[in-house]
């Protein structure tokens, strides 16, 4: 009887959809992990303190964080007394603490790690890491991928994710090409696993009428607040818009991630606060009565490749206006109208045409089928190739 490849799904317990696309992405991803039997690949899902999410399953590997243990405080204390000493001794017992997490690993019978977000765990252990966007390259310099360390913490986290990782996961084919093109990567190296909407459209979420938008035509932005979701030239594309439409709202939700202030200033300034709602966080079961009421979502990120809010619109019968950017279309194809994020005016033009285009016809919901085939094929895929790395090399690895 062949052996089974056994690998390590770590998981990240905590977060909301507060957190964005990517808790959605995730989330989803985690139950068909959960759900699924894969063709010669035994799961064990790990990670720390996840015992109190599976609290009945046998494939699971719960470990304790150093941050958990007696360590950090006693050796902040060292380090504050010995600063040079106190260094040395932390740096001594982290890699101790690393091996103990290693050999919990190793006697699991766990070959490789796959972290479905980015970043890494466990040093000096084989694993899969993910990468969702370089858009501290990508982008303009926006402050929440270039200032106060956030530039140098990006490029330190993916020089460590990529170099040392079997695989790295993107999660389009958009995806794959920019890491080929702003990183030295090997093509082979890199593996797609598609996108999948959020839980949002399973039928086991209900829909919650927001009431201050029952009576009102409006367009929907999820986004948090931050520069690169692009809430300021899609303002002045509205401001465009109400002029032929004065009754239609703009409804934005989202965290404020320290921009909200100067975004009202925005709203206040361009005289749109009666038209522009901000509801902040909103439920799931709101969310989806949003999408499923709204004349469209118009989403101006500069961020990609590829976007959740986009096929959970998609898959919930609601019409999307989206950056131009190369991951969107390859999600959306024809499905969806395209802008510069850039431009307002464009923005005006996509929105004004939709609209009067709209204007009498009945909401009609999307064709689509997003069932997970294709993920559960690229995860089959993933498995196999990296198990046939990974077993080129036995349990030791510190090999000259």
């Amino acid at each position: 009887m062949k052996k089974l490849f056994k690998i390590g799904i770590w998981h990240y317990h905590g977060g909301s959809y507060a957190n964005g696309g990517a808790f959605a992405y995730t989330q989803a991803l985690q139950e068909i992990l959960t759900k699924t039997s894969f063709s010669g690949t035994e799961i064990v899902h790990i990670g720390y303190n996840i015992d109190k999410i599976f609290k009945s399953a046998s494939n699971v590997l719960s470990l304790t964080p150093i941050y958990r243990t007696r360590w950090p405080k006693l050796l902040n204390s060292i380090c504050i007394r010995l600063p040079f000493f106190g260094i040395k001794l932390s740096n001594r017992i982290k890699k101790k603490y690393n091996n103990k997490l290693i050999d919990n690993l190793k006697h699991a019978g766990i070959e490789v790690i796959y972290y479905i977000n980015p970043g890494i765990e466990i040093d000096n252990f084989p694993h899969v890491s993910t990468l969702w966007d370089l858009g501290h390259i990508s982008m303009f310099a926006f402050p929440e991928v270039s200032m106060h360390g956030k530039l140098e913490s990006r490029i330190e986290n993916l020089n460590r994710d990529i170099n040392k990782a079997l695989i790295i996961c993107a999660e389009s084919e958009a995806g794959k090409k920019e890491l080929i093109r702003y990183c030295p990567v090997n093509p082979d190296r890199i593996h797609v696993i598609p996108m999948i909407p959020g839980l949002i459209v399973k039928d086991q979420i209900a829909t919650e009428q927001v009431d201050i938008l029952a009576n009102h035509k409006f367009f929907i932005y999820p986004a948090r607040y931050w520069p690169h979701k692009n809430h300021y030239n899609l303002l002045l594309a509205f401001q465009q818009f109400i002029f032929f439409f004065p009754k239609v709202k703009l409804v934005f939700t989202g965290a404020n991630q320290n921009n909200i202030d100067y975004i009202t200033s925005v709203i206040q300034s361009l005289g749109l606060e009666k038209n522009v709602i901000q509801l902040g966080l909103v439920s799931l079961p709101q969310l989806k009565w949003l999408y499923k009421n709204a004349i469209s979502l118009v989403m101006p990120t500069f961020l990609g490749p590829t976007n959740m809010p986009l096929v959970e619109a998609y898959y919930l019968g609601c019409k999307v206006i989206c950056s131009r950017l190369d991951g969107h279309v390859e999600q959306l194809g024809e499905a969806a109208r395209y802008f510069d994020p850039l431009d307002p005016n464009e923005i005006f033009v996509q929105m004004k045409s939709l609209y009067e285009e709209s204007i009498g016809d009945q909401k009609k919901a999307v064709e689509i089928s997003y069932n997970e085939t294709e993920t559960i094929a690229a995860l089959n895929s993933l498995f196999t190739k990296v198990k046939h790395i990974k077993r080129t090399w036995g349990a030791v690895d510190e090999i000259s």
